[in-house]
């Protein structure tokens, strides 16, 4: 079952030359240890631009999608669903 959320979440990342790793992210009290990506893609709404990963955190069994704001600097869980044992 996948949960639509868009929920502002705190992220690190790390910077590699051009591109961006996202570590990890922050919701509520649980921190989501980010071990698989797939490559981001770009929204663009008038001159803002979001960029949207996908994302597998396996240690919390989750996948999910999030956003970055690239005007209002502002992360947000899009949505996850539970990975299947």
């Amino acid at each position: 079952m996948n949960r639509v959320v868009n929920e502002q979440v705190d992220v690190i990342v790390k910077y590699k030359a051009s591109a961006i790793e996202i570590i990890k992210f922050k919701r509520g009290n649980t921190e989501y240890s980010v071990t698989k990506y797939g490559k981001p893609w770009i929204e663009r709404i008038g001159d803002n631009i979001i960029t949207h990963y996908s994302l597998i955190c396996e240690r919390q069994g989750i996948c999910c999608e999030i956003s970055h704001n690239h005007i209002l600097n502002k992360w947000l869980l899009v949505q996850f669903d539970v990975l299947e044992a």
